[in-house]
Parts: C-alpha cells; structure tokens; sequence
C-alpha cells in the first residue's frame, strides 16, 4: 500500500489517563488510554458510571454516544423488574 494511502496511527495525548465528558450526562471520566495507545486504535469504548450510557472516546478528544438507558420505563417494564425468575431446567413449563 502506497504511503500515502496508510491510515495514520491516533495521536493519543501523553500519560496514561485522559478525562472524558459523558455525551449523555456531562458527568467527567476519568479514562485509562495505555492500551489503546500502545494498540494504535483510533477510539476506545467508555461506560458512564453516572447514567449508564456507552459512547467511545476518540483520540482528540471526541465522544460519541452509543448506548443510552431509556429515559422512563413503562408499567410493564417496572412490574418486569420486580419480578422474580427462576431457571429449573427439570420443570415443564408450557
């Protein structure tokens, strides 16, 4: 592949954290980016630990959400979440 057709590797600021901003709820991470620098990967994954949310965190800087919680849960959902299930793979159930 010509030179000038490779991709660049990710400048990935020094240290080995860097602070990212939920793009879901503001709230600031504080992210572990010596993998990520040392594989040359452009963007690396980041859970909010405040709203749950997914987003990837690029090597400017950037965020990107990818999964957030819903914003209200239904009447189902909430009778769903109080309910008990238990796996018996001996029992028959229709």
């Amino acid at each position: 592949m010509p030179e000038e057709q490779q991709p660049k590797a990710a400048q990935w600021p020094a240290g080995d954290t860097m602070t990212a901003h939920c793009p879901n709820c503001e709230t600031p991470a504080t992210v572990d980016i010596v993998n990520v620098r040392e594989w040359d990967m452009p963007w690396r994954p980041v859970d909010c630990d405040n709203c749950f949310a997914e987003f990837e965190l690029s090597a400017d800087g950037s965020t990107a959400l990818i999964l957030a919680p819903a914003e209200q849960s239904t009447a189902r959902g909430r009778a769903l979440l109080g309910t008990i299930f238990v796996f018996d793979p001996n029992e028959d159930t229709p």
